[in-house]
């Protein structure tokens, strides 16, 4: 129904409070609009107005220049609240809030649109009349909710800024969110002044592992002065928030101290998937005052973070605090990893600073006690350091600064970073053994610097790497630079004066490390006529090495599904076996047990087919014993299949199946203790919670029974089935190994690879949701699965496979995004996935083809050289298999 609000009386017929009372009672949505006689008039309260419990969009004037005509003065009573299940979908705009006794607005329901408001100041957008509390609170209860602008859905981008929030005046911070659920705040022009008070505000103190918690905070204007403040402050205290997005804001800080750009933390039992801190604009003012500020602290964890693109002033503090000291740094960037916590990785690129404190450095990357950074790619950073007065402390301002401390460990890339003028070193390693101080044994780092430039710097070095102890050398820190020694660095780098290149204590050089990878060019095969999906999903396995040295491959060609086979490095291929009752559409996974291919496929209908064939190293074919038919019912869509056979011969089959009425897909499990005469299926399949079809199963055989890894939505899991179970019993409790977020947008959640090595531990390989690919690992000893190990920093993770050879090392195999050509790459790892190296990046120049979307194939496990297979397409429109030899 609609309400029209038709006096500025506190209540009676006609006001606001008899409007939101009368949308309360009725159930559904309503709509509250005011009577245009009412344009620049405030409506002052008396009480409280109810809280609003049912769906309903109230909508102010507007005055002649799009702003809100109508006032709400609060007189010191609580403001305006959304609250419950049946408020959610409600919306807000056309209002100015002002002066209630807390929060101006409160969000306690679901995705709720406010736009076009004032909190915290009168109807001219500029007079104060701020609330005590915050400018908007958003409950931990809340999630999905829009502040500010309109965004396109599909781009992301900003459409309408007219729709903007505008706060100023309040006694608390801009927005205040407490719980970091999935919120879009964008478009927003946000004052916050006041000790302690932040533009935008983020707690998470939950412990939630939602894997669908996606904030946005985006293209906001922010303005903050006082001490302990900042433009943005996201804290992750406990629980997991899966992505934050800080992109495209511009914020300016002014405060006596620590009046931060920018801080992201993550601390206790906290912990970020994915930290984005792009393309914003920031300055800020005073000591102790960061541009952005990332951070893990105490156990927490953030897995990938990019700090990208950003122009940042810092001015810092040029005289001296009450001590008479001037080491008040205002760093540009200052990533600080302390006391047992990880950044897994980061990529800080493409950024303009410029600090002019004291001590403030451009880029500060620290790892304090027992602090792990796992990877770090530092590059094509444009970096000044100019210092207000003459340095007058002890430490002066590096353009970009790495230290490591007891215990601690960083793995970074430096390239083609320019340092134009620093009033110290122009690049800073240090190792360093004395913690507060005490001495102890000091950290580590592995630096790979490449194509610097450094125009000015006036300290001992331009480019400078020391590892010291103040009493005992024994316990100086490590650090490595990768090159043969002093003079390959210096070449390979641009120093405007190479004899102030210097180091200190003992540094270790790593010849060759890591190296070039090798670059490996493919042959055409003749297995061609294909369709779009030849070599299909990522988690099926397609090909095999028989112990003959054999190479064989199963692809969706003419129609039907073949099995090649090459005993001659793949020069030529024949295909000995089709699939009965295959089709283009059909797709397969298969298992080699002693001489023996178990085969499992979908086929016309709806259902799925297990072939089981044998092979003849004399002819170097295959022959079918039997194609039986596992059950699918009728009622059911079956799709994507998996196959494993257990040590005592048990054929376990598992696949996703879609009720064809109602579209709701589940995992269900089949198995056969008979080679496939009879089945017994599981009595409880796995629903796909985000009913959005993303779920796909691989099946792993274990010691005593099977395992599960599986996709449900953007969630990769595991689980397992106990052989000693009765038959037909339910599968066990599943955990969530990683957690990839909105942005893994696999329609079928097929995007992981895995194996099983001798001593029954997992690989697996994957994508997490941030086009990166992850590395994973069961381990069986302890069973438990370690942290997930980003192991590209380029672009990548649309298909990858993992392999283990022989000798025990394990490869990946995936396409990638190298100088901006698009390409599938090898990595390596030779000490069971602790560590990885590129070792190879694989072209197909000798196809007049396009790639197309580089589907790639490996198998599972080889002898001594990595088969490998590409899919591109031809002029024709008709696809074709590369194959590569990886040594």
């Amino acid at each position: 129904m609609d309400f029209l609000v038709t006096t500025l009386a506190n209540q009676g017929i006609g006001s606001l409070r008899w409007a939101i009372t009368s949308a309360n009672s009725s159930v559904g949505f309503d709509s509250i609009g005011f009577d245009s006689s009412l344009v620049g008039g405030t409506i002052s309260l008396l009480s409280s107005l109810p809280v609003i419990t049912d769906r309903v969009a109230i909508s102010g004037l507007f005055n002649e220049m799009s702003a809100p005509g109508i006032a709400i003065d609060f007189n010191g009573r609580a403001g305006l609240v959304f609250r419950g299940s049946r408020a959610a979908g409600s919306s807000l705009q056309g209002l100015s809030l002002n002066d209630a006794g807390g929060d101006g607005l409160r969000l306690d329901a679901n995705g709720i649109t406010v736009q076009n408001n004032f909190f915290g100041l009168m109807l001219d957008g500029v007079t104060g009349q701020g609330n005590s509390g915050n400018g908007i609170r958003i409950t931990a209860n809340s999630s999905q909710n829009t502040i500010g602008a309109l965004r396109d859905p599909l781009t992301g981008q900003m459409v309408d800024n007219t729709f903007s929030n505008k706060f100023g005046g309040n006694g608390g911070s801009g927005i205040l969110v407490q719980g970091a659920n999935t919120h879009t705040i964008s478009g927003n022009k946000i004052s916050a002044i006041g000790d302690g008070n932040r533009g935008i505000l983020v707690t998470e103190s939950r412990a939630t592992t939602s894997p669908t918690n996606d904030l946005q905070i985006l293209d906001n204007m922010i303005t903050a002065s006082g001490a302990q403040t900042a433009g943005i402050e996201v804290v992750v205290s406990n629980g997991y928030l899966d992505s934050l997005g800080l992109i495209g804001n511009k914020i300016s800080t002014d405060g006596a101290f620590m009046s931060h750009g920018i801080r992201v933390l993550a601390s206790g039992s906290g912990s970020i998937g994915s930290v984005q801190v792009n393309q914003n604009d920031i300055s800020t003012s005073g000591p102790l005052s960061e541009g952005v500020y990332l951070s893990s602290l105490d156990g927490g964890t953030i897995r990938q973070a990019t700090v990208n693109s950003n122009t940042i002033l810092t001015t810092g503090d040029v005289g001296s605090d009450s001590n008479n000291r001037f080491e008040l740094e205002s760093d540009g960037i200052y990533i600080n990893v302390l006391r047992n916590s990880s950044i897994q990785a980061v990529e800080v690129e493409g950024n303009e600073v410029t600090t002019l404190g004291n001590d403030a450095d451009g880029i500060y990357l620290i790892a304090g006690v027992n602090g792990n950074v796992g990877e770090a790619m530092v590059w094509n950073n444009t970096i000044s350091t100019l210092a207000g007065n003459p340095i007058q402390s002890s430490q002066s301002a590096e353009g970009i600064k790495i230290l490591s401390y007891e215990g601690s460990s960083i793995n970074i890339e430096l390239y083609s970073n320019t340092i134009l003028q620093s009033e110290g070193d122009g690049i800073l390693l240090r190792a360093r053994a004395v913690v507060n101080g005490r001495e102890s044994t000091g950290g580590s780092i592995l630096a790979d610097l490449q194509g610097n430039n450094v125009v000015n710097a006036n300290s001992s070095g331009q480019i400078f790497a020391t590892a010291y102890s103040f009493s005992n050398p024994d316990n100086a820190g490590i650090i490595t630079l990768v090159g043969a020694d002093l003079d390959e660095i210096i070449a390979n780098n641009s120093p405007a004066d190479p004899a102030a290149f210097s180091v200190t204590g003992t540094i270790l050089f790593a010849p060759g490390a890591p190296g070039s990878p090798d670059v490996i060019t493919g042959i055409s095969t003749t297995i061609t006529n294909g369709n779009e999906g030849m070599i299909s999903s990522r988690f099926q396995d397609h090909s095999w090495v028989t112990d003959d040295g054999a190479v064989h491959v199963m692809a969706n060609t003419n129609g039907q599904l073949s099995l090649y086979s090459s005993i001659d490095n793949g020069s030529t291929w024949e295909a000995t076996v089709t699939l009965a009752n295959s089709t283009a559409s059909s797709r397969s996974d298969g298992v080699i047990v002693d001489d023996k291919l178990y085969s499992v496929y979908t086929i016309e209908g709806g259902g799925i087919a297990l072939a089981i064939l044998r092979y003849s190293e004399e002819s170097v074919s295959w022959t079918i014993e039997s194609t039986v038919l596992p059950p699918s019912p009728a009622s059911l869509r079956v799709e994507r299949p998996s196959i494993a056979v257990t040590g005592d011969g048990t054929i376990v089959v598992a696949f996703t199946a879609t009720d064809r009425s109602t579209g709701r897909a589940s995992l269900r499990v089949a198995q056969s203790d008979d080679q496939g005469a009879t089945w017994t299926v599981l009595n409880q399949g796995i629903p796909n919670t985000t009913n959005d079809g993303r779920m796909s199963g691989n099946v792993i055989a274990l010691d005593d029974g099977f395992g599960l890894l599986y996709t449900n939505g953007a969630t990769l899991n595991w689980t397992e089935f106990s052989k000693g179970a009765s038959p037909g019993g339910s599968l066990g409790v599943s955990e969530t190994i990683l957690i990839q977020g909105n942005s893994q947008n696999d329609p079928n959640g097929t995007h992981f690879s895995s194996l099983t090595d001798e001593d029954g531990n997992i690989h697996v390989a994957t994508n997490n949701g941030e086009s990166r690919v992850v590395y994973l690992r069961y381990n069986n000893d302890t069973d438990s699965w370690d942290e997930p190990l980003v192991i590209t920093d380029q672009p990548s993770g649309n298909y990858m496979q993992i392999s283990l050879m022989d000798d025990g090392t394990i490869k990946i195999t995936y396409d990638i995004i190298i100088d901006g050509d698009r390409v599938v790459a090898v990595s390596e790892s030779t000490n069971g996935g602790d560590s990885w190296a590129l070792i190879s990046v694989l072209t197909q120049d000798v196809v007049a083809a396009d790639p197309g979307n580089r589907r790639v194939e490996t198998p599972a496990y080889a002898q001594d050289v990595l088969p490998v297979f590409q899919q591109v397409e031809l002029a024709n429109g008709s696809n074709s298999l590369v194959y590569y030899q990886v040594a």
